[in-house]
């Protein structure tokens, strides 16, 4: 817990967050670290808030910089996470999943409905697929491009030229009979 003022900042991690607090030019008096709160961004708001609280004790004037320990806090909590320390915007290369895509660009396809319709293609009342309703498109569109992600479980998403800005994993989709568009 800080303590300034008339004011008390809980924060999460009780003994391992003292090297940062220290770091960051918390005194010894001031902290208290015994009961969590609920998110590291509220545990983050708080270091922050009161490192600037510090710095208004210490020298009498308002301050508002707390960028200037965003480094030394990354890197605190980097090693108590056990995590490399690195640019944060390098780019991230990833090894290309070995597995062939199922659908390849320019088939036709019918992509799933997120909510049930009837044969003439009108909404049906309730979000809940019944037995026997139609789940997936009765038109067909072609895949326009395949995507590509660095994720073992889905490792490839389809765009499809049916006028929805959204991408369809393999298992929303379904291959049509009839590959003419």
């Amino acid at each position: 817990m800080f303590r300034f003022g008339n004011t008390d900042y809980i924060i999460t991690g009780g003994n391992n967050l003292m090297p940062i607090l220290r770091k960051v030019g918390v005194k010894d008096d001031v902290i208290d670290a015994t009961k969590p709160v609920e998110s590291l961004n509220r545990l983050l708001g708080y270091l922050f808030n009161s490192y600037m609280n510090q710095k208004e004790i210490d020298t009498g004037e308002e301050y508002k910089e707390w960028t200037d320990i965003i480094d030394v806090v990354r890197k605190e909590l980097n090693k108590m996470r056990k995590k490399k320390d690195g640019d944060p915007y390098a780019l991230r290369w990833f090894n290309p999943v070995v597995k062939e895509p199922k659908y390849k660009t320019g088939e036709i396809v019918h992509w799933a409905l997120s909510s049930p319709s009837g044969m003439t293609d009108r909404k049906l009342y309730g979000s809940n697929f019944r037995m026997g309703d139609r789940r997936f498109s009765q038109t067909a569109v072609k895949i326009l491009k395949v995507l590509y992600y660095d994720n073992p479980r889905v490792p490839y998403r389809y765009l499809l030229n049916n006028d929805r800005s959204a991408s369809y994993t393999e298992n929303q989709l379904k291959l049509a009979k009839n590959q003419d568009e």
